[in-house]
């Protein structure tokens, strides 16, 4: 169990193709970001979580009503908070329509049936805690027919005219719904109707946007906010999914190094490290930190760095600075519990163990979280919860065959009818019920 647990531990910054992004920096910022739309359409701001997969694919969409997605394709292509804020409003008018519950669509893209595994495993792991019968019903409905939540081309035209009035009502100027559409309208001119299921399973956008402009066009003129300091935040989280996204030399040849403001040396931080050039990465990085000395996601760089360059000692003494300022933040404790890991000791084994469950209880469907903690679990001769965490993990990665093996495996060291115990049946249960594609 050891061994396979050991084999997860490759570098966690890089990007995987069509896998979970899971970045303090990014999720809270972005959150932040989407507090009025969720103000506006009268939902629980702590209700909906908005997700990034990395993906090649131009996309946004929901699978049930606590969950957006947001493709980081898409992401870059929106230069400002206001453009997210336009494709938020839209996906969250189908939340507020309730869409979801009526239509499926089936995706025939190879990288979006490659993604449905691993999306549906999201909402089922987020569901285990709270209703295990939800999960079931989910994944039988949609995972074993391959089928894929989407919305039909009126339910489209719906949700742009809710959309609308959503930015609207948070006096963000709408306009930037048809700035979003250009996108889109762009991409249909490039891509056959054949071949891109954003395109194929959506009105023109020329019809869109004769939609939107009309729903504008009976809106009251008012007084719209631009906010500066939530548009610094974005363009920080833009730099880093894009230099993080990029090759290195890529990333290194588009910035202006005779320009040394915070993007720039955001952007050659994280170029250099992945080059690698560890000196470079350092010197961008402890500029930054004499810019911003407080800023908690500049020194969480810096862990980082330190831990993926071989020092965790290093890496421990910043991440313990991040969550000084950030104490209850998931991605903090992760980083520190994986430091504590790699110094394989006794005491720092407890140490992580204890780390990861405190993540656990603020952020329990974080693949790297449930990664490490079956490796604490494993190395503080707990192989019960290990097995049962191994089996987690591999739910929101979409491997249902790997989960119910794991699953099972857990069975056999678990207290009977414990709460892990329970939850391993029910893993083996939603596991055979979906089935195994991968």
């Amino acid at each position: 169990m050891l061994l396979c647990i050991m084999i997860w531990m490759s570098r966690p910054n890089q990007l995987i193709a069509n896998s979970l992004i899971r970045d303090a920096e990014i999720e809270n910022t972005l959150q932040m970001i989407a507090m009025p739309i969720f103000r506006a359409a009268d939902l629980d701001k702590t209700a909906i979580k908005v997700l990034i997969i990395n993906s090649n694919d131009i996309n946004a969409f929901i699978v049930d009503n606590n969950h957006v997605f947001f493709t980081t394709s898409l992401l870059t292509q929106l230069k400002t908070p206001e453009m997210f804020q336009a494709i938020l409003a839209h996906e969250v008018a189908h939340i507020t329509s309730g869409h979801i519950l009526r239509t499926k669509l089936n995706i025939d893209s190879k990288e979006w049936q490659g993604n449905v595994g691993s999306i549906i495993g999201i909402v089922i792991a987020s569901a285990l805690s709270v209703d295990a019968g939800l999960a079931i019903s989910l994944g039988t409905n949609i995972a074993a027919q391959n089928n894929y939540f989407s919305n039909s081309r009126e339910m489209e035209n719906i949700a742009d005219t809710i959309g609308v009035n959503l930015l609207n009502k948070a006096k963000i100027n709408p306009s930037y719904a048809l700035k979003t559409m250009k996108i889109f309208e762009n991409l249909e001119k490039v891509t056959s109707l054949n071949k891109h299921h954003y395109v194929r399973t959506h009105p023109s956008s020329s019809r869109r946007i004769t939609n939107i402009k009309a729903s504008i066009k009976q809106l009251e003129p008012q007084e719209y906010f631009l906010n500066e300091n939530l548009n610094y935040k974005y363009q920080r989280i833009l730099a880093k999914v894009k230099a993080f996204s990029d090759k290195p030399e890529q990333t290194l040849s588009e910035i202006d190094l005779s320009n040394a403001n915070e993007i720039t040396l955001i952007k050659k931080a994280i170029a250099s490290h992945l080059k690698p050039d560890p000196q470079g990465a350092l010197e961008a990085i402890k500029r930054l930190i004499i810019i911003k000395p407080k800023d908690p996601y500049f020194t969480e760089l810096l862990g980082q760095i330190y831990l993926e360059t071989g020092h965790p000692k290093k890496a421990i003494s910043a991440f313990s600075k991040a969550l000084t300022i950030m104490p209850n933040e998931p991605s903090f404790l992760i980083w520190s519990a994986i430091s504590h890991l790699a110094l394989e000791t006794s005491e720092n084994n407890t140490v992580a163990l204890e780390l990861l469950q405190k993540a656990g209880q603020l952020d329990s469907i974080n693949p790297r979280l449930l990664r490490y903690l079956a490796i604490a679990y494993a190395r503080n001769s707990q192989p019960g919860k290990a097995a049962l965490t191994t089996s987690e993990y591999s739910i929101i990665l979409g491997r249902f065959k790997a989960a119910k093996m794991h699953a099972n495996q857990a069975l056999k060291t678990l207290k009977p009818y414990s709460i892990e115990w329970r939850k391993a049946q029910d893993i083996i249960e939603i596991s055979s019920k979906i089935g195994e594609n991968k």
